[in-house]
């Protein structure tokens, strides 16, 4: 959880979250973000840019 305290310092207006690639939820999520992630397994941690922002 330490990795993800930090992103969320780092990006304070973005949302961070911790993705487990084992999860199917998560994974599904990660691939959405980028299909490459489907053939990792373990954790990632993903920052989305609000619709607001860009």
């Amino acid at each position: 959880m330490k990795i993800l305290k930090k992103a969320a310092s780092l990006y304070p207006d973005f949302t961070t979250s911790l993705l487990d690639l084992n999860e199917i939820d998560d994974k599904i999520h990660a691939v959405d973000i980028d299909p490459d992630m489907a053939d990792f397994n373990g954790y990632c941690v993903s920052i989305e840019v609000p619709e607001k922002l860009y």
